[in-house]
């Protein structure tokens, strides 16, 4: 089987998909160690959503990362927490 990723970004899924719009926000499931910020494609997806301005959210196996709810959840916190450590030692010329 084949998966056609466009001969360019802009004809790429994922950009048609963020683009579309029916698109109204972006959802990534992060882990502790932030792994989807070690693949290009999800870095690209990050930077797009900010450009086409669209609400973005980040989902842990503890919930997703609001600031309400961070506070009144301590797992969340501690989710948070680890991954800000994760990502400082993250190198985006690496992905």
């Amino acid at each position: 089987w084949t998966v056609n990723l466009g001969s360019s970004l802009e004809l790429s899924p994922f950009e048609r998909a963020l683009a579309s719009r029916t698109c109204k926000a972006v959802v990534m499931v992060m882990d502790e160690q932030a792994m989807p910020l070690t693949r290009i494609w999800c870095i690209y997806e990050v930077l797009r959503t900010s450009v086409l301005s669209l609400p973005f959210y980040v989902a842990t196996k503890d919930g997703v990362l609001l600031g309400e709810r961070v506070q009144e959840r301590p797992g969340l916190a501690q989710t948070l927490l680890a991954l800000a450590e994760r990502l400082l030692q993250l190198r985006p010329e690496e992905a």
